[in-house]
């Protein structure tokens, strides 16, 4: 059932009944298949991938790299307090 696996991996909305037409298989034959590969831990889960340029949410992500030394006392708890009471 590499194929199954496949077919959900590229598109996981597809429902059970358009994989068992596209495998040439009956439906709960899927069904039974997809259910055991959720069991096993094969399928670890369904993900939905969004292009949130086409949205109106505004987003902002940034990675902010600090060298610091950190003092003899507090050590980098003091840092880490400093910097965790930003907003």
């Amino acid at each position: 059932m590499d194929k199954l696996l496949t077919l959900l991996e590229n598109d996981s909305t597809l429902t059970s009944a358009q994989i068992a037409a596209m495998l040439d298989k009956e439906e709960g034959d899927i069904k039974k298949a997809i259910a055991a590969y959720e069991k096993d831990g094969v399928i670890l889960g369904y993900k939905t991938l969004i292009d949130w340029d086409k949205t109106d949410r505004e987003y902002v992500s940034a990675m902010i790299e600090l060298k610091v030394i950190p003092e003899r006392v507090g050590g980098f708890d003091k840092i880490a307090e400093k910097i965790y009471s930003y907003p």
